[in-house]
């Protein structure tokens, strides 16, 4: 079953045809490459693996926001493999995004959020902050929803609960080489549905959960990469 994006963002009014904000092909940084410094600052007390893990949950709230003048399953389908990368290293695989095919004021955003969530997984050896990613999903966010209200609430819930169960440790980035998890632990998805209360005695039970119902089609998965390039 394909994926739907988190409780929050399907409930809140994020949804609005008019696509009132700017948008300029030619200089799309300046809608989300620059800090978020009260979330940078959030994000000092936890993991990278969190901050990971937040770029993502930020990136169904985009998605979500364009569903009723979007069709195409793409951006949802590379969170859903983006979230497997997440809690389990080699499950998804890199992707670019052609220019030319993500043209306009709906399908830039969305190019830019796949291209953010791919860069927090896979580039982390250009700049290893985390959070710098967490903060530019977050800022796009802001940029593109007709309103903030809802994900603003949803973001202090999000990120006190992402302090309390996934905090930074000092031993951080010191784990042996080649060691998947040197940016913590995985992070379940249901820490992020704020309509529900979390159990962190559950998180590994809801991460296996996960990956057993990943839909098996998914395009992005690493397995049917191997398999299309054979």
């Amino acid at each position: 079953m394909p994926l739907t994006p988190l409780p929050a963002a399907m409930q809140a009014d994020i949804i609005d045809n008019r696509l009132m904000y700017e948008w300029d092909e030619w200089d799309v940084h300046e809608y989300f490459d620059f800090p978020a410094e009260e979330l940078e600052h959030r994000l000092v007390f936890v993991s990278g693996r969190g901050s990971i893990a937040l770029t993502l949950a930020v990136g169904e709230w985009i998605c979500r926001r364009y569903m009723e003048v979007s069709a195409d399953p793409i951006p949802m389908q590379y969170i859903e493999a983006a979230w497997a990368e997440q809690m389990q290293p080699d499950q998804a695989t890199y992707i670019e995004t052609e220019d030319d095919e993500w043209r306009g004021i709906v399908r830039g955003p969305l190019s830019i959020a796949i291209t953010i969530a791919n860069d927090v997984l896979f580039c982390l050896d250009e700049d290893e902050v985390a959070a710098t990613r967490a903060a530019w999903m977050t800022n796009l966010a802001r940029h593109v929803l007709p309103r903030t209200d809802s994900f603003e609430s949803w973001l202090d819930i999000v990120t006190e609960r992402l302090a309390r169960y996934h905090p930074r440790q000092g031993s951080e980035g010191e784990s042996f080489e080649n060691d998947p998890y040197t940016l913590g632990r995985p992070v379940a998805r249901e820490l992020f549905d704020s309509t529900r209360a979390f159990d962190p005695a559950e998180e590994s039970l809801l991460i296996q959960r996960f990956l057993a119902e990943v839909d098996p089609t998914n395009p992005f998965l690493a397995v049917n990469t191997v398999e299309d390039e054979e």
